[in-house]
């Protein structure tokens, strides 16, 4: 593939960064640039009708080398060491945080973690050291990766979806009706109902659904993918459920509730009908958010 990406930074499970900020860590020459895996065939068939080809292909794991040099400025050179070789600790999954070259937007590989362990060259000195860690990534897949102003995760697309029974528009009689006068039925332009969001991905979306409360038995349907899932429970007031399709959990308000979950999301690429619904509750909408691959 010829899409080329900077690494920015990395990002542990539990929140803390890693910033090749190149002021007192560097990445080397050598491997700042960084070229996408090329996709594998690992199947081929053919059909017996017509002899056509049915291909089988993946982006595969793979190795990521990060070699660079700490090179103390304002912080001391042990502190800055400890910084580096603390963040690097074992049973830690990362994120990998690229930024596409040219000025282009910024992309994660979400499944990372360490391969071969963190070296650091011993010196005699305390001006700078070299380090070397290489990191297996889970699949060569990038998605979009964004921020908010104190530099947290948040998602790349967001997209209101209103309540599906509380639609209206369309054909209506006037308020003075047919036996009075001449108007009769009239057309009103219509709010709500199903959306249809486009998902700019490469790859299926398995995005994440937010639903407040008060609501009883939220649904998400996707009619383009035929997929559906429901929340069976109610949802008070100031409390929020967040289930995240990807993974098929559900937390409400950070508990737990995947028993009361069903079914499953997903997202095409392209175009996507998509509707929200509830057996009851004063909710007008939930919020749909993802962020593509390319």
């Amino acid at each position: 593939m010829n899409d080329l990406f900077y690494i920015n930074k990395l990002v542990r499970d539990d929140g803390v960064q890693l910033v090749f900020d190149q002021t007192e860590i560097y990445l080397s020459e050598d491997n700042t640039l960084l070229v996408r895996p090329d996709v594998d065939t690992t199947k081929v068939d053919y059909t017996e009708a017509d002899g056509g080809e049915m291909i089988f292909q993946k982006l595969p794991s793979h190795q990521q080398p990060i070699a660079g040099i700490i090179i103390p400025k304002t912080t001391g050179y042990w502190q800055l060491r400890a910084q580096l070789t603390s963040f690097f600790a074992i049973n830690h999954n990362y994120i990998i945080v690229y930024q596409k070259a040219g000025g282009g937007g910024m992309f994660k590989s979400a499944n990372a973690w360490i391969e071969d362990n963190l070296q650091v060259e011993p010196l005699a000195h305390e001006e700078y050291s070299r380090f070397t860690v290489t990191m297996g990534v889970g699949g060569g897949i990038l998605q979009e990766y964004a921020e908010d102003s104190q530099g947290h995760e948040v998602f790349a697309n967001s997209a209101t979806i209103p309540v599906l029974s509380l639609a209206s528009g369309g054909q209506e009689w006037d308020a003075v009706g047919l036996i009075y006068d001449s108007v009769g039925q009239v057309w009103e332009t219509g709010s709500g109902g199903i959306q249809d969001i486009t998902a700019n991905s490469t790859s299926t979306v398995y995005p994440t659904l937010e639903v407040g409360g008060d609501c009883t038995n939220p649904t998400i349907s996707n009619a383009t993918t035929g997929t559906s899932a429901t929340y069976n429970g109610s949802i008070s007031a100031g409390q929020t459920l967040i289930i995240d399709f990807s993974d098929g959990t559900a937390k409400l308000d950070g508990i737990n509730v995947t028993m009361d979950l069903t079914g499953s999301l997903n997202m095409t690429p392209g175009s996507n009908l998509i509707s929200f619904d509830m057996t009851s509750g004063t909710i007008t909408d939930a919020t749909l958010k993802w962020n593509n691959a390319i």
